[in-house]
């Protein structure tokens, strides 16, 4: 089967699921990955009766009780207006910042490196590299960049050579800032793998664009940020 993306490739569409006995969480956990073949991150009770919310690679899927039927888009509350999926997407992203896995991106560290933030990006995005531009003012940081090349082949070509490279930080920092392209190392290098490991990694999170950005009090954002904004994000320097 397709992956889910393919599946529900509309804004809005409606699947009928074969019905499932039972009801409740783990009846929808059952039939989403039993029929839709994909991965449930998670399943939670929707304000409305019987429906419960999957988080999937990103999107908000909702699903009855019963299995009976399937909705890809966004919940939305009348009364306040409020982007209900995307507030329930936003807080699931933010729980994950702790389990990162932190050996599979690009480590750099400045001043006392106290204050943390991760970041995916691609080395041929324009933005990425304006951010890269803004960080080198940051002080007192460690950011741990995830290679995200989903541009263009040329992407994955930058992405590997800066993984193989002896000093990742400098091969990043020498190319997002001052324009020195990485040069491929020989020897066998991990970067493959890495850099899959990161595809699935960001399209569990639903990144869908570079650069984006998250912070270890749990807020993340995509797009470009200008350095005072950055400061203000990651708190007061050394604490």
């Amino acid at each position: 089967m397709k992956r889910l993306s393919l599946l529900f490739s509309a804004v809005l569409a409606t699947v009928a699921i074969s019905s499932f006995a039972a009801g409740g969480e783990d009846a929808v956990r059952k039939v989403f990955t039993d029929k839709l073949k994909s991965r449930a991150d998670q399943v939670t009770r929707t304000p409305l009766p019987g429906i419960y919310e999957v988080l999937s690679e990103g999107q908000s899927i909702y699903i009855d009780e019963k299995g009976g039927y399937a909705i890809v888009g966004s919940l939305i509350d009348l009364k306040s207006m409020r982007n209900l999926s995307n507030e329930s997407r936003a807080a699931w992203v933010q729980k994950q910042f702790a389990s990162l896995p932190l050996d599979q991106a690009v480590k750099i560290v400045r001043g006392n490196g106290k204050r943390i933030m991760v970041t995916f990006e691609d080395p041929n995005c324009g933005y990425c590299k304006k951010l890269a531009h803004e960080l080198t003012q940051v002080k007192d940081v460690t950011i741990y960049t995830f290679l995200y090349p989903i541009l263009s082949e040329d992407s994955a070509t930058k992405s590997r050579a800066i993984w193989c490279a002896s000093d990742r930080a400098k091969a990043w920092t020498d190319w997002m800032v001052n324009g020195v392209a990485p040069v491929a190392q020989g020897g066998k290098c991990d970067a493959d793998a890495t850099l899959q490991r990161n595809t699935d990694l960001g399209r569990r999170l639903g990144i869908q664009g570079t650069p984006f950005i998250m912070f270890a009090n749990g807020e993340s954002t995509p797009g470009y940020m200008p350095a005072p904004e950055l400061d203000k994000r990651l708190g007061k320097p050394g604490v």
